[in-house]
């Protein structure tokens, strides 16, 4: 049961991401790349996702072209699987 859990992700979490020293735009769209579970960031840079698999890459974009877009990279500890939610600050270059 623990694989499954692990390959479909039932981790809740909500991530910080941060752009150089500031938060990612607001109402920016997200994608999870693998998994292709989306959110938008709210205020703060704070992004609320359901169902990410414990590790992935995020593609964050706000306009058009490569200028409005940035990736981040996220990994999570397996006991997120247990947690009602999940709180991490990441980075997005």
């Amino acid at each position: 049961a623990l694989h499954k859990a692990l390959v479909h992700g039932v981790v809740r979490a909500l991530l910080t991401v941060t752009r150089g020293n500031q938060p990612v735009p607001f109402g920016a769209v997200v994608r999870e790349t693998r998994s292709g579970v989306t959110s938008m960031v709210g205020d703060d840079g704070q992004i609320y996702l359901s169902g990410l698999p414990l590790e992935g890459e995020l593609l964050i974009q706000w306009g058009d072209g490569a200028q409005s877009q940035c990736r981040a990279p996220y990994s999570l500890p397996e006991k997120s699987l247990q947690q009602a939610i999940t709180m991490k600050g990441i980075r997005c270059e």
